[in-house]
């Protein structure tokens, strides 16, 4: 199994972070993917334990979690070494400050072994 990681916006049309109906229920990447999918996987889950940054199941095999422009580069400069993820970085600087943004971790299906 292969996970995946990106930001979407919270108001993507026909994604309900609220609600949904667990089938494709995860907002279109606006980012480019960010490394170790498994990792933010386990950071979202844990939010999600935590009752954190509104962290929630978006669907079968997602994972999201309510996320501002700063608190993404917070996580970025928290999460990855300097130096790392410069593409992510770089994605986060352009985005817009009034916006809500969704981190996303998901099974994408496809087996990493084969």
């Amino acid at each position: 199994m292969v996970i995946e990681a990106h930001i979407g916006l919270l108001n993507e049309p026909g994604f309900d972070f609220y609600g949904g109906d667990y089938s494709g229920n995860i907002p279109k990447r606006l980012s480019p993917l960010l490394p170790n999918g498994s990792e933010v996987h386990a950071y979202i889950c844990r939010l999600e334990r935590n009752g954190e940054n509104e962290a929630r199941q978006l669907d079968w095999g997602a994972f999201g979690a309510i996320f501002t422009k700063q608190q993404l580069a917070d996580f970025v400069d928290f999460f990855y070494k300097k130096g790392s993820a410069n593409e992510i970085r770089k994605f986060i600087k352009g985005l817009d400050a009034e916006q809500k943004y969704v981190l996303v971790a998901y099974e994408t299906g496809e087996d990493s072994g084969e």
